[in-house]
């Protein structure tokens, strides 16, 4: 039976996937952790969510113990979680009613100046990569950084590399020039997969109008995230739902329906950790907002997912639209960029 909400406007037949989930695998994680989390995303009616890689870490050797650590979980869960490299692995988890799980990365530090590591990084299940984090490395420049300097010549070694392994390119993070440089270069669907509208919250990890126009023109979209630093409206004050979704709607009005998703970034943190590392360390992308409100009001962890589509339809969307903004528009993105 769906957990989705009762008389959701939203059909059981629908892929619903998260552009950007929390992690299920972690260095040091309390036994049962991974179990736990993914039957929560199964309660929650997701079919398929996105986790990251390797973040933060300067070489390779972290990332291949966390991908080791997912292949370990895909074994031994096999009755709960997939393991998702194709469109078809996509169906294959809705059919059989596991959690399909998408590799990804937010930043490719880890490659340091050698492209190459991506085939071989294709290979071990990547499938989504974002080319830096908030600040800059040897590809370009992240979001947070005052001066943007574009992609480097490794950058675009590594954008070329990225389109011809098929590993869809996602510039959330990524500062202004260097994502338009590699919106331009990529010659495929872009995705931003947790990334709002700078128009109607200003923000240094929020999205400028042309960037969006050029994600669409691609094909791509852009994942609405519940993140309060990303859909506050007024400081000292903790975002609503409806700001959250003023966010979709926007997008909707900018570049089309075909263009939007959801992408939570709902963390696995604990109080602690996220206080010692997001809110220390980019105290201007986060605000006044504290570990107890740092999603918006009425979305602290992912059972809230199942009331997207009631929330969508009070607002006009009809079904087909619900059904975009839940899965389909992501199912094809990730289709066209991961065929060759």
């Amino acid at each position: 039976m769906s957990s989705l909400a009762k008389n959701s406007p939203f059909s059981d037949e629908k892929v619903v996937i998260d552009l950007l989930g929390g992690s299920l695998a972690s260095l040091g994680a309390p036994a049962g952790r991974p179990a736990l989390y993914a039957e929560r995303q199964h309660a929650a009616g997701l079919n398929v969510i996105h986790v990251s890689v390797g973040t933060f870490a300067t070489g390779i050797e972290p990332v291949l113990t966390e991908i080791f650590e997912y292949q370990c979980l895909f074994r031994d869960m096999a009755e709960r979680i997939m393991a998702v490299r194709t469109v078809g692995d996509i169906a294959e988890a809705k059919r059989s009613g596991r959690v399909g799980v998408i590799l990804g990365c937010q930043g490719l530090d880890f490659i340091g100046r050698n492209p190459r590591l991506l085939t071989i990084m294709s290979h071990l299940g990547l499938r989504i990569a974002s080319l830096t984090y908030n600040e800059r490395n040897n590809l370009g420049s992240g979001c947070m950084e005052t001066e943007d300097r574009g992609l480097t010549l490794t950058g675009r070694k590594v954008v070329r590399e990225l389109r011809s392994n098929r590993i869809a390119l996602d510039l959330s993070h990524v500062g202004y020039r260097t994502s338009m440089d590699a919106i331009e270069l990529y010659d495929g669907p872009v995705i931003f997969t947790h990334s709002n509208a700078d128009t109607v919250t200003p923000s240094p990890r929020n999205l400028k109008d042309d960037q969006i126009r050029a994600a669409a023109q691609t094909g791509g979209l852009i994942g609405i995230s519940p993140y309060s630093a990303f859909c506050r409206k007024e400081p000292h004050r903790r975002p609503t739902v409806d700001d959250f979704m003023d966010h979709i709607d926007y997008i909707v009005n900018l570049v089309g329906i075909n263009h939007v998703a959801i992408g939570t970034d709902l963390f696995q943190h604990t109080k602690v950790q996220w206080e010692n590392s997001t809110k220390r360390f980019y105290p201007e992308m986060v605000g006044d907002a504290i570990w107890e409100t740092a999603y918006c009001e009425g979305f602290d962890n992912v059972s809230a997912f199942p009331a997207i589509p009631s929330v969508l339809a009070r607002r006009g969307y009809d079904e087909t639209e619900i059904s975009k903004i839940m899965g389909g528009n992501i199912l094809r993105a990730l289709g066209d960029a991961w065929r060759s």
